[in-house]
């Protein structure tokens, strides 16, 4: 009886981890997103000063964060993020607004497809 209320115990300390763990990953993925988002209009509207300076914050959160992602997701998707900061990197240096703002919209959109691969839905139990 003692080793069904250990296991139990263990089951129950794992969802919560599980829990936790989603959830700040929601929260820094969000962030990281919002950062890109801003960027983005930074860039249209010539502003590149605040465009390097978002981009440079979002790429620490996503570097910060990105083990935790490597954890518990493909890292395929995750080095594909890496690389499409680097392309960023390269589009905002040559300050073309129309490129950078859609390599803005692409990464934002895997970051956030990244997210929610992870996160507690009934779709991703099965």
């Amino acid at each position: 009886m003692k080793r069904s209320w250990l296991g139990f115990g263990l089951l129950l300390v794992l969802l919560v981890l599980s829990l936790a763990a989603t959830g700040i990953l929601t929260r820094a993925h969000e962030q990281t997103v919002l950062e890109l988002e801003l960027s983005s209009e930074a860039a249209l509207l010539g502003d590149w000063e605040d465009v390097h300076l978002l981009l440079r914050r979002a790429d620490r959160r996503w570097t910060k964060w990105a083990h935790i992602f490597a954890c518990f997701a493909d890292h395929g998707p995750v080095e594909q993020i890496d690389a499409d900061f680097a392309v960023l990197d390269v589009c905002r240096q040559s300050r073309q607004a129309e490129s950078y703002r859609v390599a803005c919209t692409r990464l934002a959109k895997q970051i956030t497809d990244l997210a929610e691969a992870q996160a507690l839905t009934w779709w991703n139990l099965f």
